[in-house]
């Protein structure tokens, strides 16, 4: 009889049923999310062209712009390249994620049970589960660091149970993960040097001299030697505030602890605590030496200048999870030790709603996540740019095609073209000439973020290669363009055409600066309720100096909003801050028509600057907040 009456084979039997119901989830949402090109920014692709390479004999990227393993050490890849080349799909890295969560999760279950009992142990085991942590690392692209919590999980159960040679194997395997997560194997060292009575200097100085070796080898040996470009890790830069090398950053750590102080507390980072620690914050407090075996990667995030890592919404909060909740269990395990059993369970009982209430309260990015993907229109469109890309041959991508061009030898980023410069390598980027086809998504989140912010910049150098090197229009639908080089009957998707004679007339002047010279719409329906409207428009610049426009649209039937979306004329090519007084522009823009009844319907425009939040916030049938205009009608059948 387990404790508080329910069988234990019952409470085993369902935390293996809860196991496999998460892994179970989290391949079916991943599945869908990728098959609806919701993964939106580059680390899938970069690590299933990685994985596509091993099974090659290669460890180099086009992606990466190096060998992968000069950016991490991320030697764990090796050990997944079997499973990927049997079954050759960016799917199985997510497959491989959830899979190694759900086992996780059993041996935190396993663990909490021989601590706690089974119906404490089950309650652990949701906590975990429903960590808004790891809810946001499963559903935010791939990173080979996802897969240390259940290593974590693994070392700790060995070292509760003083089975020093699996425990020592355990470390091996993190090591192999990534150089940060070596320090986890040294903290593991520091806490057998205290707990582990007279076999302490087996089970502390072993895994401390395994983990500064490893920690020393991987960050000043093996990464600068495969990255080649740099003698060291262009992560440093992120702790540039407390010096430029590594000697320098931990120097002045030790040296400045006021400085330390506020960086630790800043506002971001109370942030932080709230999301990571929720309801466990206390009790995790009261457990510190096993909260201390995540200090370096607590220190880590707290301390970096990206944003991205003072947050859950990514996947380094999740890297810390096990040791918040170890913790807790530990602590919890204190308490049964001095309580009646009603007692402890309600306190178990109090926890359990804080974690459902912290878990429901910071859903809403997720919400806002998922919205970018689920139930998009646009995702057939997607897929139809896709397939007309031919397999092997060298490509040019926006973030949600990435991950679909994988297996070839040469894959880029578009992100890079406009930005000028390779990330990971920290080299200034050139396409290069072989590439013939670019698959793009002009309204991106991250793209558009970047133009709203540098428009002219960034508009420079995305123009410099695409409006010069023979790109011509092959498909699209409004933002999702398929560009190929020197098509033989191919048209330009944006040119600048011969100023023509200026006249009031036939001009349809939407502001002081900017005129519609000309609208064409064409009506192509591949089935009934199956329709695209092709629109060329000939926009004329009235002015010298231009700012950023942006164009809202909708299609209206008397009076009623039927669609609405958003374009920047010329799109990223050839936008608005690089047009000339006198400038005719003419682009060719295609809208995804809703189903529709036969009719007469309206084109009706309006200008806004091309800012991020102006976007993509009215859906149809709001009233908008922009002066609209009508510029052209069309019939369906």
């Amino acid at each position: 009889m387990a404790v508080f009456g329910v069988r234990d084979k019952i409470c085993d039997l369902w935390a293996v049923g809860l196991c496999f119901l998460a892994a179970a989830v989290w391949i079916g949402f991943n599945y869908f999310q990728f098959t609806s090109f919701g993964y939106k920014d580059w680390d899938l692709a970069l690590y299933a062209q990685v994985s596509w390479n091993i099974c090659r004999g290669s460890c180099s990227s086009t992606l990466w712009g190096m060998n992968f393993l000069g950016n991490h050490a991320e030697y764990i890849a090796f050990f997944a390249a079997p499973i990927y080349c049997l079954f050759r799909h960016p799917l199985t890295l997510l497959v491989l994620n959830a899979l190694l969560f759900a086992f996780g999760a059993y041996i935190f279950y396993v663990i909490a049970r021989y601590k706690l009992g089974h119906l404490p142990g089950l309650m652990f085991l949701l906590f975990y589960l429903l960590h808004p942590a790891n809810i946001y690392m499963l559903s935010y692209e791939f990173h080979f660091e996802s897969f240390a919590p259940c290593f974590i999980f693994l070392a700790y159960y060995f070292f509760e149970r003083d089975r020093f040679r699996a425990f020592f194997i355990t470390c091996l395997a993190l090591c192999l993960i990534k150089e940060n997560i070596v320090t986890i194997v040294v903290m593991f060292g520091f806490l057998g040097l205290f707990f582990k009575g007279k076999k302490r200097w087996l089970w502390g100085l072993a895994p401390i001299a395994l983990g500064c070796a490893v920690f020393y080898l991987e960050l000043f040996v093996l990464i600068p030697y495969f990255h080649k470009i740099s003698s060291q890790s262009v992560y440093w830069s992120m702790y540039q505030s407390y010096g430029s090398t590594p000697v320098q950053i931990a120097g002045n750590i030790a040296t400045q602890p006021a400085k330390l102080f506020f960086d630790i507390f800043s506002a971001p980072n109370r942030l932080y605590f709230q999301q990571l620690f929720g309801p466990h914050l206390l009790f995790a407090l009261i457990s510190p030496h096993i909260l201390a075996l995540g200090l370096p990667i607590f220190l880590q995030n707290l301390l970096a200048t990206a944003w991205t890592n003072h947050t859950i919404y990514f996947h380094y909060a999740a890297t810390v999870v096990p040791m918040i909740l170890l913790a807790v269990m530990n602590t919890f395990a204190l308490f049964k030790k001095v309580m009646t059993p009603v007692k402890f369970l309600i306190i178990v009982f109090v926890l359990s709603v804080g974690v459902a209430g912290h878990s429901f309260n910071n859903c809403e990015y997720l919400a806002r996540r998922v919205d970018w993907w689920w139930g998009n229109p646009l995702n057939s469109h997607y897929e139809r740019l896709v397939r007309q890309v031919d397999k092997n041959e060298p490509v040019v991508a926006s973030f949600a095609f990435l991950g679909h061009l994988t297996e070839r030898p040469e894959l880029y980023s578009f992100y890079y073209v406009a930005q000028g410069s390779n990330s990971l390598n920290g080299l200034p980027f050139v396409l290069p000439s072989r590439v013939r086809t670019a698959v793009l998504d002009f309204d991106e989140p991250e793209l558009f973020a970047r133009f709203s912010n540098e428009p002219l910049v960034n508009a420079q150098r995305i123009n410099r290669e695409f409006f010069y090197n023979g790109w011509k229009w092959a498909d699209s639908t409004e933002d999702l363009v398929l560009l190929k080089k020197d098509l033989p009957e191919g048209r330009l998707l944006v040119e600048v055409l011969p100023a023509p004679a200026l006249t009031a007339q036939g001009q349809k002047r939407l502001n002081f600066d900017i005129a519609l010279s000309a609208v064409r719409p064409v009506v192509q329906c591949a089935a009934r309720g199956d329709c695209r409207l092709e629109v060329r428009f000939d926009w004329l610049s009235l002015s010298a100096e231009q700012i950023s426009r942006a164009v809202r649209m909708q299609v209206t039937q008397n009076g009623r909003s039927f669609y609405v979306t958003e374009h920047i004329p010329g799109y990223m090519i050839y936008p608005s801050v690089l047009w000339k007084k006198n400038d005719l522009v003419r682009e060719y823009f295609v809208l995804r028509l809703p189903p529709l009844a036969a009719g007469s319907y309206d084109l009706e425009l309006g200008l806004i600057p091309a800012s991020f939040d102006n976007f993509n916030k009215y859906p149809a049938g709001m009233p908008l907040d922009t002066p609209m205009r009508k510029v052209a009608s069309f019939e369906l059948d």
